[in-house]
């Protein structure tokens, strides 16, 4: 069972404007609006915290352009490459090989 954070009851003014956009983007999700406004701060604190973290690598993309992008296709083709042949190791008693590398070698002729 997951463990929960206790909740607490939190008073906010805003205008009246932004609670009637509020009220129709939670009937739009189907949400309640203080699930909206939950899931609103929440995706808002979620990517600030994703782009503080990935800031150093879009900086790295904006300084090296190309390069960077061909060495992240790279890095990412070698990591799945190695996840393939680690699965077809494991499996070698199999008829057959796993389907990405069918793929792959497919793709090759």
């Amino acid at each position: 069972m997951a463990h929960r954070s206790p909740e607490v009851k939190l008073n906010l003014r805003f205008s009246e404007v932004l609670r009637r956009r509020l009220e129709r983007t939670a009937a739009r999700n189907n949400r309640s609006m203080n699930t909206e406004i939950i899931h609103r701060l929440e995706s808002s604190l979620d990517q600030e915290e994703l782009e503080q973290r990935l800031g150093p690598i879009l900086a790295a993309r904006t300084r090296y352009g190309e390069a960077f992008d061909k060495w992240i296709s790279e890095l990412i083709g070698n990591a799945v490459e190695t996840a393939v042949e680690r699965v077809w190791r494991e499996d070698a008693g199999r008829a057959e090989k796993p389907s990405l590398l069918r793929h792959k070698e497919e793709g090759s002729k």
